[in-house]
């Protein structure tokens, strides 16, 4: 009887660990994509003040 509660919760539990799982990766990949382009950004910000100088400003 134990062993089958036991399958019955695993049974139970996998599904929402996978969820999880498959949740916080996809958090992960956003922010690190969010991360990226901000580097980017502020490379091709820091090229635009160094090539225009708009530092005199």
């Amino acid at each position: 009887m134990s062993l089958l509660a036991l399958m019955l919760e695993l049974n139970f539990l996998i599904p929402q660990l996978l969820f999880l799982l498959v949740l916080s990766s996809q958090v992960l990949s956003d922010y690190i994509f969010h991360l990226t382009r901000v580097l980017h950004m502020t490379r091709v910000l820091h090229v635009i003040f160094v090539k225009y100088d708009i530092s005199n400003f």
